[in-house]
């Protein structure tokens, strides 16, 4: 959790019985998927009331390939959860592995749909980072690795660690003017194929990417093309 809550909101969480009626006043799942979306703090603090018969059929409702749920709502609630079991993981390990394995369910929802694959595969580098001492954590790892997306998601990692070097050291091996109207370092240009791989697999946020590479390059129309097609194809605000 972002922000710090009473640690009696907590308790009385962990206490609540999967039978325990709910209380009208703290709203529906859904109703509390939305909260997290404008007040993280909130959103998670009602989640942890809720009894767990209501969490699991909200999520049941939300995870089926059927479900009208809209992605982003899947991908708050995705975030929700992930971001309980965060907030519990020190002092209440037990209830943030049950957070974890109801994120778990959640981002393999999201990642039906393939561009949003890059939100569960950031979920799960999160994930797999905070639990590393737990023993679950191995098989996670094996089963997300196993995914279709996984190639894709990994082709954006390695395009992002290049881009990311070539930013931060290009200049200094370049030798060129610091006011030149290019920058084309070696990493910018071994990205291309990476980035290019994973448009192929419909992760649109390489688009923006590559499209600023193409920018700094000197190539406009390139840049353009790959910046408009991000703005027509993604259905994430962060990558348009």
């Amino acid at each position: 959790m972002r922000g710090k809550a009473a640690w009696c909101l907590i308790s009385a969480a962990l206490s609540i019985s999967g039978l325990r009626p709910q209380d009208p006043r703290i709203g529906s799942y859904r109703e509390i998927v939305e909260e997290f979306r404008t007040n993280p703090d909130a959103g998670v603090g009602h989640l942890l009331e809720l009894p767990d018969d209501v969490v699991e059929r909200g999520i049941d409702d939300a995870s089926r390939s059927d479900s009208v749920w809209p992605l982003q709502s899947r991908g708050a609630a995705l975030v929700m959860h992930s971001d309980a079991a965060l907030y519990l993981l020190r002092g209440h390990r037990t209830a943030a592995r049950m957070q974890l394995d109801r994120a778990s369910t959640l981002a393999a929802a999201v990642a039906r749909d393939p561009e949003s694959a890059w939100l569960a595969h950031q979920w799960f580098t999160v994930v797999t980072t905070a639990f590393k001492d737990d023993a679950r954590v191995k098989a996670l790892a094996e089963r997300w690795q196993a995914q279709p997306w996984h190639a894709a998601a990994a082709a954006m990692d390695r395009g992002l660690d290049l881009e990311s070097y070539g930013s931060l050291y290009g200049r200094s091996r370049l030798g060129a003017p610091a006011d030149t109207d290019t920058y084309a370092p070696d990493e910018f240009i071994q990205a291309e194929p990476w980035y290019r791989q994973a448009l192929v697999g419909h992760l649109e946020i390489a688009a923006v990417h590559l499209g600023r590479i193409e920018m700094v390059r000197g190539h406009a129309e390139a840049a353009r093309t790959l910046f408009l097609q991000a703005a027509l194809n993604s259905h994430w605000r962060t990558t348009t």
